[in-house]
């Protein structure tokens, strides 16, 4: 217990260290304009407009012209609890000359910005130039490709020909970069500059429980390649989490590439979703078989970010929800998959 209380002791100072760092200055995510902070900030506290902001955000790339931006405000904030300020803008279009081209230009920039905060490039050449300021401002990386489920294989090979090019370039890019002790290795040893994080859904065109056996095939012809080079060059790879439906396929997937011989040196990282009821027990399987391990693999603990489709999907097919009702539930959890990560240390990394 004496042990506990020291270590509960020296998280409260380094809790208060950090905070104090930042009493002058504002989170990097929140760094841009008076609209976009108060968006994300009202988001945050209102989960039925977080859900409307982020559908707006999809589906803007696809408007066509102001009046389609127009409608599509509409549709999705006239209702619910929208701030003021959105109201505002939908409310210019309607009572002001061109009211309508201003509030479709407010919103095309303010949403360019809210995407500047998380994505680094257009371009694997750009991506890393935006990473070399990361890496010298102290904080290291994991890119993803934006795109989500494929349903053509052609489709699954076009991303995973543009990851294996984001890979390349990335690899090649940091090799220049100056060395720095804080991020390039911890108490295992040397950590990969170079770190890319995939979907698996994105890889096979049958990645689903119903064509599991083929779809798990087809993820791993193609990731092999990826893997192989990944190791070679000394990069890092992430196996994202997505949907719960395709949760065992992906740690299945995950499992079986890094048993095969040829594998068993590389660099690589699952992610594991707090969120979800089940999360303890998968996390407590992987770090059994990470221990045995000449290479233990990390762990990326999340909260999640599904919990809506989860918790819908689950509601209409009548089936128990696989996330946790509440947030404090999520919470609870989320501490105890941290103090497990603690607790075996050294059989698996803690990203």
């Amino acid at each position: 217990m004496a042990r506990s209380a020291g270590l509960d002791d020296q998280t409260t100072e380094l809790a208060r260290r950090i905070a104090g760092l930042g009493d002058d200055e504002k989170a990097g995510v929140y760094r841009m304009s008076w609209w976009s902070e108060r968006m994300l900030g009202w988001a945050m506290s209102h989960p039925s407009f977080k859900t409307q902001l982020f559908r707006f955000v999809d589906v803007f790339p696809a408007t066509t012209n102001d009046g389609d931006v127009l409608r599509h405000l509409r549709e999705y904030f006239d209702a619910g609890d929208a701030p003021k300020l959105v109201d505002l803008s939908v409310g210019l279009a309607d009572h002001l000359p061109g009211g309508g081209h201003l509030s479709a230009s407010v919103a095309r920039r303010n949403i360019g910005r809210m995407a500047q905060q998380f994505i680094v490039g257009s371009s694997p050449s750009e991506a890393a130039e935006s990473l070399h300021r990361l890496w010298r401002s102290g904080s290291a990386f994991t890119v993803d490709l934006l795109g989500e489920k494929t349903v053509t294989e052609d489709e699954a090979d076009r991303y995973a020909a543009r990851v294996a090019e984001l890979l390349d370039a990335l690899v090649t890019a940091t090799a220049r970069w100056a060395p720095d002790d804080h991020l390039d290795r911890d108490d295992f040893g040397p950590l990969p500059r170079a770190n890319v994080s995939l979907k698996p859904t994105a890889l096979a065109s049958l990645y689903a429980p119903l064509t599991a056996e083929e779809g798990i095939a087809q993820a791993k012809a193609r990731l092999r390649p990826i893997l192989r080079s990944a190791r070679d060059r000394g990069a890092f790879v992430y196996f994202d989490m997505e949907q719960y439906d395709v949760k065992g396929l992906t740690l299945r997937l995950f499992t079986e590439l890094l048993d095969e011989p040829e594998l068993t040196g590389l660099q690589a990282g699952v992610v594991i979703q707090a969120y979800l009821k089940d999360s303890l027990d998968d996390l407590a399987r992987i770090v059994a078989w990470s221990s045995f391990r000449s290479t233990p693999v990390t762990v990326r603990l999340v909260k999640g970010a599904y919990w809506d489709a989860e918790t819908v999907q689950a509601a209409a097919e009548g089936w128990p929800s696989p996330v946790f009702a509440r947030k404090e539930e999520t919470d609870a959890n989320y501490e105890r998959c941290t103090r497990l990560l603690h607790d075996h240390h050294g059989e698996v990394r803690a990203a």
